[in-house]
């Protein structure tokens, strides 16, 4: 299933990862709009969970 969303080999690539993680937070802050704190800090830090829903997106995010 993973691999009709990215390319697993990429996941060996920090350059790819890196672009993945930022696409993501994007678009997870403009779906769920951003607050004080910043999303992609609040899940990098440990201080925020992350839902299945939020886990399902990521794993449906291709890298162009």
């Amino acid at each position: 299933m993973v691999d009709n969303f990215i390319e697993i080999k990429d996941l060996a690539d920090p350059d790819k990862v890196d672009d993945l993680i930022k696409r993501f937070t994007a678009m997870y802050d403009i779906a769920n709009g951003t607050g004080t704190t910043s999303t992609a800090l609040s899940i990098l830090t440990g201080s925020a969970s992350i839902s299945a829903d939020t886990l399902l997106a990521m794993a449906q995010l291709k890298t162009g």
